[in-house]
């Protein structure tokens, strides 16, 4: 009887080690390989957008000065900070931005008529032809006037952006420029979209078209480069077929 109960209790013991040594063992494996997504501006494969840097200024023409909005910093943080939040989750943490406001309002070398036009259907591209030079002399150009060493902080591996809140009429964006009325950031009237309104600014600078006809006006999508854009920023958004445009 001995014997056996000693037979057991090794066979009982051989597979304890065996399953120490065997079952609780981890099986080593290696993950499949990740694709990392590149991020890129529409149209271009070879600009990558991980990295953006914004560089937000107020403009404001020589004769209307008087009209500087009190709250133009509160104003301008507000609004990045809503754009920074909807493009970290629209563009799904694959690209993030960066923002710095220029300390002191710009009073521009000229008259608002020198920059304004009273047609606006394609966003006062006057203003941004002739304000963007003023401000890369004046203030980008280390000879400029108002150059800041401090305000000097674009990394060199970021997609540059200027953001221009302006005290005139229209908006408009382009390659690298969004130039938007202060109005349509402060107003009442505009108070539901105009966060909006400036991400659909900001869109353009990134290559994304319009998704409406001009001089109509008829929106031919629903996101925030057509109908989307005067809809509230958290119920707004940027088309799949944008995001497959821009890499994802």
């Amino acid at each position: 009887m001995f014997k056996y109960l000693v037979a057991v209790l090794v066979l009982v013991f051989g597979a304890v080690i065996w399953m120490y040594f065997s079952v609780g063992v981890p099986v080593l494996y290696s993950e499949k390989n990740v694709t990392v997504r590149s991020v890129h501006r529409m149209g271009n494969l070879e600009q990558p957008l991980s990295r953006i840097y914004i560089s937000a200024f107020y403009f404001i023409p020589k004769n209307k000065e008087e009209n500087i909005h009190n709250e133009w910093q509160k104003l301008l943080h507000k609004k990045l900070d809503a754009l920074v939040r909807f493009h970290t989750v629209q563009l799904q943490g694959a690209s993030s931005i960066l923002y710095e406001i220029y300390p002191e309002p710009i009073i521009g070398n000229l008259d608002n008529l020198a920059y304004d036009t009273s047609i606006t259907q394609h966003g006062n591209p006057a203003a941004l032809r002739r304000i963007v030079p003023e401000i890369e002399s004046r203030v980008l150009a280390k000879d400029g006037d108002l150059y800041r060493a401090d305000f000097d902080h674009v990394p060199p591996d970021a997609y540059h952006v200027l953001v221009i809140m302006y005290e005139g009429v229209g908006s408009t964006g382009g390659d690298n420029v969004a130039l938007i009325s202060r109005i349509f950031l402060s107003d009442i009237e505009y108070a539901a979209v105009s966060e909006s309104l400036l991400a659909h600014e900001f869109y353009h600078t990134l290559g994304l078209p319009d998704a409406y006809t001009i001089p109509e006006g008829i929106a031919t999508s629903a996101d925030i480069m057509g109908l989307g854009r005067y809809r509230p920023i958290g119920q707004t958004f940027i088309s799949q077929k944008m995001l497959q445009e821009l890499g994802l």
